[in-house]
């Protein structure tokens, strides 16, 4: 098989990671700048890369999955590539179960299987739009196409009522389905060590974009009616390798480009107890659409066995001025239940830190090799897990309709 004019399919084990997706849109620019061509069909692919996810069971299982039909579609003499966060987290596992498979740990490492003239690393864009998506395959998430459109419908029903926007529900439809959005890396990695994560081993430290190249990204990508998304494993992270701050780069941002929604994904909660005054700032001085505090837990104690370093009180408190400052904004978290050793006490206080946030994300707790949590004994029965979960569903769902407490 020759390498110039190759027909390439690329899938995306998870679309709705960003840094996954800002990942297969610089592949996307690297396949075309070596002039070959991207094709939506793995059947007539010469090279079908998969962009493979490997944060949680749930993700791995998918990735693998995607990866066995990839050998299953592929014409005969085809190459498959694996890429992404699976080639670091469980390269054995890829290594045992799929050896025929090429895997590169790092997308540089594509250069030699596509003949590549223009090497990956020349390629610095850090952006995409949903334009993007029609270059992968089908997403993983099958109720988002769905949704996403019934969502639209009761936005538009309703059109700029207060109603509307005591709700946050044009936000809360565009959370779910990632519309009128456009999407800038800021970094990779993380500054934190959580014990439950595997990030930290397929990013590694925290490393920041020069604010230069962030503020062309958004030159080149925004457009009027779309909100920025800043992409990082932890945005909160941003600056630690370079001395500036996350809440220094957005309103940088904010000066440069002052009619431009910001949202900001992944936030370490620390970095708010750590900086209240800094983000109260932020707040005051730009457009901030939606942030994302991801908590985890409203128990101290189970904080603390994440190895996360924040009090709950302190940081909730923290939410409640910045909602006075910015009344628009759309708070959401991220909270893990089931836990090791998570009583339903401390699962109360979980639920309980959930009011202060208008739409977040539940996840039960995956028992991850190679993380420190991996070690203590996954001691919350599955039906609890399972329980608790639900639990905070039904509130989410409760709370999708029902106006802010504050």
């Amino acid at each position: 098989m020759g390498n110039t004019g190759l027909r390439v399919c690329i899938l995306s084990a998870n679309k709705r990671c960003h840094q996954n997706s800002i990942t297969s849109a610089r592949v996307v620019r690297y396949i075309h700048k070596n002039g070959h061509k991207i094709t939506d069909r793995p059947a007539e692919a010469d090279v079908i890369l998969v962009n493979t996810c490997g944060v949680l069971q749930l993700s791995k299982d998918f990735s693998t999955g995607l990866l066995s039909k990839a050998l299953k579609d592929r014409k005969p003499g085809s190459r498959i590539i694996c890429g992404g966060c699976l080639s670091k987290i469980d390269r054995p596992l890829v290594e045992k179960d799929f050896p025929e498979i090429s895997i590169v740990a790092d997308p540089s490492e594509m250069d030699p299987l596509i003949g590549a003239t223009v090497p990956y690393k020349s390629v610095k864009e850090g952006y995409y739009d949903e334009t993007l998506y029609k270059w992968l395959g089908p997403d993983p998430l099958s109720l988002v196409p769905v949704i996403g459109p019934l969502g639209e419908k009761l936005v538009n029903w309703m059109g700029d009522s207060s109603l509307m926007e005591r709700l946050h529900l044009r936000q809360k439809s565009e959370a779910i389905h990632h519309a009128n959005k456009v999407h800038v890396q800021i970094g990779t990695g993380c500054a934190g060590r959580c014990a439950y994560c595997t990030i930290k081993v397929a990013r590694g430290e925290s490393v920041s974009r020069p604010q230069a190249d962030i503020l062309a990204d958004i030159k080149a990508v925004w457009r009027p009616g779309t909100t920025l998304n800043l992409v990082a494993d932890d945005c909160g992270s941003y600056g630690c390798d370079n001395g500036s701050t996350l809440c220094e780069l957005v309103l940088a941002i904010a000066g440069a480009f002052p009619e431009i929604p910001i949202d900001l994904r992944y936030v370490n909660p620390v970095w708010v107890q750590k900086d209240p005054e800094g983000y109260k700032a932020m707040f005051a001085g730009a457009r901030i659409n939606s942030i994302n505090l991801c908590m985890q837990s409203g128990a101290d104690r189970i904080i603390r066995l994440m190895n996360r370093h924040y009090e709950a009180d302190k940081v909730l408190g923290t939410v409640r001025e910045l909602k006075k400052i910015s009344p628009k904004t759309l708070f959401r978290s991220h909270f893990i239940v089931g836990y090791p050793t998570e009583t339903a006490q401390e699962f109360a206080l979980t639920r309980k830190a959930a009011e202060d946030f208008h739409f977040f994300n539940t996840f039960m707790y995956s028992h991850n090799a190679g993380t420190e949590s991996f070690k203590m004994k996954d001691d919350v029965p599955a039906p609890v897990k399972l329980y608790r979960q639900k639990v905070m569903q039904t509130y989410l769902w409760l709370k999708l309709l029902i106006p802010d407490k504050a």
